[in-house]
């Protein structure tokens, strides 16, 4: 059953993002069961996606949150077919073909989880994009927000995936505070990752993320570091993570 819809007049059928950041991910489900338990106690019922990619953290949202609604919003056309597909069998949720400020005007309910993953770095006027999804939130409802980190770490792979910026903890709670929102918590993760991300990306100038990599980083390193973390709050980290709510 084809689940995905395209919003008439969108700029979206222009965006080359490929989404590739996310994808290069997509071997390593540990490092995603991580981010997904740090918004656990954050996620309602009613959820949109941002920049949902190919869908492979929608799965999981889908699959351990149980929501009764999901929209998976996604800007690459070419996406939206692999997105489609990953979410058929999910009744309870869609695909649209589009930005969020095409999405917005159509939103009737009103939603009490945002999430946006590896997706706000990419969005050039980021305060003016959370702005906007706070008007589409319930009073109380969430923002669940994960972005690279660390500027002095942005490499040819980040110019190369569209970021615009990696953020600093301070700059992503002036991104916050600028929109309105009011901060639940925002902390630096992975704090191991910096290492080979330093030594891979900005000093060897690498443009990809080697699957095989992934995979082992995923199954030798992210086990002991979720538990390190969970008990000593790293002072810097690969990317952060922030929680933050519409009053």
């Amino acid at each position: 059953m084809d689940k995905s819809s395209e919003i008439a007049g969108s700029r979206a059928e222009e965006f080359e993002y490929l989404g590739e950041d996310l994808d290069d991910m997509s071997f390593a489900p540990k490092y995603h069961q991580w981010i997904l338990d740090e918004f656990r106690p954050h996620v309602g019922r009613d959820i949109l996606e941002v920049g949902a990619g190919t869908g492979n953290f929608s799965k999981l949202l889908l699959d351990e949150t149980l929501p009764m609604s999901f929209t998976a919003l996604e800007p690459a056309s070419r996406n939206c077919k692999y997105l489609g597909a990953n979410l058929d069998g999910y009744p309870q949720a869609r695909v649209v073909n589009g930005f969020l400020s095409d999405f917005a005007p159509m939103v009737t309910a009103q939603l009490d989880t945002i999430f946006y993953i590896n997706v706000l770095e990419h969005v050039l006027d980021d305060c003016g994009e959370l702005k906007l999804a706070s008007k589409i939130l319930k009073p109380g409802g969430v923002i669940c927000i994960f972005v690279p980190a660390l500027g002095w770490l942005y490499s040819s792979y980040d110019a190369k995936v569209g970021h615009f910026r990696r953020y600093y903890k301070e700059q992503l709670l002036g991104t916050i505070r600028g929109a309105g929102l009011d901060l639940i918590k925002c902390k630096y993760f992975d704090l191991p990752g910096v290492f080979p991300w330093l030594a891979l990306f900005r000093i060897m100038g690498q443009e990809s993320i080697r699957a095989g990599r992934a995979s082992l980083y995923d199954n030798l390193v992210v086990p002991t570091a979720r538990r390190l973390e969970r008990v000593f709050p790293p002072p810097f980290g690969k990317n952060l993570l922030a929680v933050c709510k519409k009053s």
